[in-house]
């Protein structure tokens, strides 16, 4: 790493840290009682923390808020609207300033390159459901966006191009190779990157972070696929930071990938750093969430799709 990037990233991490865990409660918490003046401010300041931190890593077209992400079939489909976001990135370019009355925000799927939860102390039963939430999220963008064919970033862009054209030389028309291009699935930089930013897990018995998402992952239902809509990342300031590993130990934000050596996509390892004094486990999320964000793909937004119109067609 180059150390004058180094020192930045560990004066931003020193100071997210500093900031989550002792500032956020000597401004919101009673000192006598131990109770929160306002848990709601207390958690906004948490999540104003966390995107400030993000958008100091990351390019100025990329933007975060909190609200609600969409898809072009939620009106026959519930899945295609989330519930509340912590954090949503997205692109300030592409994204259409979609908001009711009070203001909340509304984000087509297309244009979203993250989602993530903040939360205080997760319980284990709570930790589950919220990575329930965000692998719903991520499973938004299992069917294909109306326009396929991605705008950002232009190396994926590229790789997308070059896949799609693979489909056309074995044959297949256009319209249907730039369909077989598209699937998240196979291709994780075309889905959501999806994070879960907390202060500590509170676990049972003698677990830890890291016996923890074993078990999770090895009771987990279904195949690859339902690997692969798994959250990318878990960063805990006082547990530590979880993300994946695959082939001999290439540390991914990607719960699924293709291995060489196999030559197929393959459900990913579990790769931990513990939680220090140096805050490692907050650099290697920053480097990750950095990296994964900008790879992630979005898609063109088509009002068109998210609007039902009747009309009568004439002919001559």
């Amino acid at each position: 790493m180059n150390p004058i990037i180094e020192k930045l990233a560990r004066e931003h991490a020193a100071s997210f840290r500093r900031n989550f865990l002792e500032l956020s409660r000597d401004l919101f918490e009673n000192g006598t009682t131990g109770k929160l003046y306002h848990p709601g401010e207390f958690g906004g300041y948490r999540e104003r923390l966390l995107k400030r931190m993000l958008l100091s890593f990351l390019p100025s077209h990329f933007a975060c808020s909190e609200g609600f992400v969409i898809g072009h079939t939620s009106k026959v489909d519930p899945a295609s609207r989330s519930t509340q976001c912590d954090v949503i990135v997205y692109d300030e370019n592409e994204t259409p300033k979609l908001e009711t009355g009070d203001l909340r925000r509304f984000f087509p799927v297309e244009t979203v390159y993250g989602v993530g939860e903040i939360k205080s102390v997760v319980e284990a039963k709570r930790f589950e459901e919220t990575l329930d939430k965000l692998s719903k999220v991520k499973r938004m963008r299992v069917d294909p966006p109306p326009i396929v064919y991605p705008t950002k970033p232009t190396h994926m862009v590229m790789q997308f191009f070059q896949l799609h054209q693979a489909f056309v030389d074995e044959g297949f028309d256009r319209r249907a190779a730039a369909r077989m291009a598209y699937d998240v699935f196979e291709h994780p930089a075309q889905n959501i990157v999806t994070f879960l930013v907390c202060e500590r897990i509170e676990f049972n018995g003698g677990d830890n972070l890291s016996s923890l998402m074993k078990r999770i992952v090895s009771a987990s239902p279904g195949g690859d696929e339902q690997f692969a809509m798994r959250h990318n990342m878990i960063l805990s300031i006082e547990d530590g930071y979880q993300s994946y590993f695959h082939g001999h130990g290439i540390p991914t934000t990607y719960p699924r990938v293709l291995n060489e050596k196999l030559g197929m996509s393959a459900a990913t390892g579990v790769r931990i750093v513990d939680a220090n004094d140096r805050n490692d486990h907050i650099i290697a999320f920053l480097g990750d969430i950095a990296s994964a964000l900008g790879n992630a793909m979005i898609f063109p937004f088509n009002v068109s799709s998210y609007i039902n119109v009747e009309a009568t067609n004439i002919g001559w």
